[in-house]
């Protein structure tokens, strides 16, 4: 199984006069994104796809508006796990297999972490994309495992060859 882990890397660039001492410059810009339809709500997703900006996910966010998440893309099925390490809002996360498929969608606390195993959230299948939104949103717009979603494929190839 891969485990995702979402950390801190030494040796990057700081800030330090934004009141955000110790993130790194490339934690604070907003990733690529796409605009697309959800089980009919109309949504802005970043889009994480490099290992640098899948360890940093939502770290360190003190809020997300309520239609925006962050969408997670790998290469090849695999049984995605992550926690919430350094992460301030309570998210809900929706793991989908290749063929758009939910597999199954779980409600993550703010800062649970490797110190605490039992607090990692698992895909039951393997999966190619992880979405983050915030907390119940799936279960507010009545998405539930079993769903399919529809992603703007040529969006993201277009992201992943910046």
């Amino acid at each position: 199984m891969i485990v995702f882990t979402l950390s801190y890397f030494c040796g990057c660039q700081q800030s330090v006069s934004d009141g955000k001492e110790g993130m790194p410059e490339w934690a604070l810009g907003q990733l690529p994104t796409i605009r697309m339809e959800i089980g009919g709500v109309a949504v802005e997703i970043e889009v994480a796809i490099f290992p640098r900006e899948q360890q940093q996910g939502l770290m360190y966010r003190e809020s997300m508006p309520e239609n925006h998440g962050m969408l997670f893309v790998y290469d090849e099925p695999r049984y995605l796990s992550f926690w919430m390490k350094n992460t301030k809002i309570p998210l809900s996360i929706a793991f989908i297999r290749q063929d758009g498929v939910i597999s199954n969608i779980e409600k993550m606390k703010p800062h649970t972490g490797p110190m605490n195993p039992t607090e990692s959230y698992v895909s039951k299948y393997e999966c190619v994309y992880a979405l983050e939104m915030n907390e119940g949103w799936f279960e507010r717009h009545g998405i539930k495992a079993g769903d399919v979603i529809h992603f703007p494929k040529e969006e993201i190839e277009r992201i992943r060859n910046r």
